[in-house]
């Protein structure tokens, strides 16, 4: 009778100890796995990603990271040492790019006299922002105006070319 592959140990000099399984996983949940040696560079496994999900994902779009630290190109880092076990998962962090990022300030004109900041898309409606607003000032009704203009929410950052620190007003509704 023979031992499950799972209860299997190997001894250091095993040929199977000199192999690792990765899988990398990105932000929409798709996962590839990869067997590479020990002490393969871990540049293989980032050049096997990218060419298995173009052209769905660009070369150097993104960061590549192990337990919260980011795997850096090109230093040649290899698995072991990582300390890389099989089944261990290397997760691929899509970079925003700055341009794309606008931070508005939402200025009250109530009697608090308070101020908002969040960071949106360029091209995400303001609805996002306003009801962001709105559950954090804890305000059921708003009015939000930019430039003497009333925001209804379907409208972009991009649309009102919003620049960092730009304010929308907020009234009582």
């Amino acid at each position: 009778m023979s031992i499950p592959w799972n209860r299997r140990t190997f001894s250091k000099t095993s040929p199977y100890s000199q192999f690792v399984t990765l899988v990398v996983k990105d932000e929409a949940g798709r996962r590839l796995t990869r067997t590479m040696g020990k002490t393969d560079n871990l540049q293989d496994l980032v050049d096997f990603y990218y060419s298995t999900m173009a052209p769905v994902v660009e070369r150097g779009s993104g960061v590549f990271e192990y337990r919260g630290t980011q795997i850096v190109f090109p230093l040649q880092q290899k698995p072991v040492e990582f300390d890389m076990k099989d089944g261990d998962v290397v997760d691929f962090v899509p970079v925003v790019k700055p341009h794309t990022l606008v931070t508005p300030v939402l200025k009250e004109r109530y009697e608090e006299s308070r101020s908002f900041a969040c960071t949106v898309r360029r091209t995400d409606e303001l609805k996002g922002l306003m009801s962001f607003y709105r559950w954090t000032a804890r305000k059921a009704g708003a009015v939000f105006e930019f430039d003497g203009r009333r925001l209804v929410g379907d409208e972009t950052p991009a649309d009102l070319q919003l620049e960092d620190g730009a304010i929308i007003h907020v009234s009582p509704a």
